[in-house]
């Protein structure tokens, strides 16, 4: 059975790609982007960002950092008596 990856590890490798991706779609976009209301503009680029996350980013960034997200140090057991 294959070890699941930490939460952890998965919500920095999310916050490394979106960052980044939001901020290039506000410096790509302002112009167009600041004539809409903001819950237009959220839609925009939350849906910018999410799509770039789950067909771009998160699939390159698991093949960059398979090795570090599947390490895990051992747990140390205790041996009951």
């Amino acid at each position: 059975m294959a070890k699941q990856i930490p939460t952890w590890k998965l919500w920095l490798l999310r916050w490394m790609a979106l960052y980044p991706t939001l901020l290039l779609v506000y410096a790509l976009l302002k112009q167009q982007l600041e004539i809409l209301p903001l819950p237009v503009r959220v839609l925009i680029t939350s849906g910018i960002g999410t799509l770039a996350l789950s067909f771009v980013w998160m699939p390159l960034l698991t093949r960059i950092f398979t090795k570090w997200l599947h390490n895990t140090t051992a747990q140390p057991t205790q041996d009951k008596l």
